[in-house]
């Protein structure tokens, strides 16, 4: 399953995101999809998109905002 993160390269927000997302182990299966609000502009519109950073699955379940360490694991753990 794919796991959009969608970001910008001017948000301080995504950057401690990315560095979390780094710390944690993904679940087999899970396939981490960075996208760029400002070049994927389009894409992230489609997905309803309004801040970033949010965590994405195809499924459509969303995580908006920068969390806690704790609420990010649990939300790619919900699988």
């Amino acid at each position: 399953m794919k796991l959009y993160k969608f970001y910008s390269a001017t948000c301080v927000p995504c950057v401690r995101l990315s560095k979390i997302l780094e710390s944690l182990s993904l679940p087999d299966g899970v396939e981490l999809v960075p996208i760029d609000v400002y070049e994927q502009y389009e894409f992230a519109k489609e997905n309803g998109i309004l801040s970033v950073p949010t965590l994405m699955f195809e499924d459509g379940r969303k995580l908006t905002g920068l969390q806690s360490e704790a609420k990010i694991s649990a939300f790619i753990n919900s699988l």
